[in-house]
């Protein structure tokens, strides 16, 4: 299959707060980008960018800053 264009995601169901999201390569292994993103009423919205092949995130609660 084709890659998929970049879009938006929202995760519902977290609480409200800041979450920290390390994006890794599933292919080579590693993390690509970590990104600190905050959970609303609605959930975590994470940008995901065009894939091309899988990639997996673990998300965890971010520290205080």
């Amino acid at each position: 299959p084709g890659a998929v264009p970049a879009h938006e995601l929202t995760l519902p169901g977290l609480p409200a707060g800041a979450y920290r999201v390390e994006w890794w390569d599933s292919w080579k292994g590693g993390v690509t980008r970590t990104e600190r993103v905050e959970a609303d009423a609605s959930g975590l919205r994470v940008r995901l960018p065009e894939l091309a092949t899988d990639v997996a995130a673990l998300i965890t609660p971010a520290p205080a800053l």
